[in-house]
């Protein structure tokens, strides 16, 4: 049978050194990921869309308008 994706990450997880991190600072990262993940969405991942599509929509009617008038 020829070797898997996960046999390959198995074989290469077996030669990798164990992370040297006390405890304390472990706990530090893991948090601040947590915290970076539950955050929720910011206020910029939804004003940029709205202000390209008014770009975007201004554009457009400038465009009809110079066409048709």
């Amino acid at each position: 049978m020829s070797p898997t994706p996960d046999d390959d990450l198995e074989e290469l997880s077996g030669q990798l050194r164990a992370l040297d991190i006390d405890p304390a600072r472990a706990a530090a990262i893991s948090a601040a990921g947590r915290r970076d993940v539950t955050r929720g969405r910011s206020a910029r991942r939804f004003l940029e869309p709205v202000l390209v599509g008014l770009l975007l929509g201004s554009f457009l009617a400038w465009a009809c308008w110079k066409v048709f008038f």
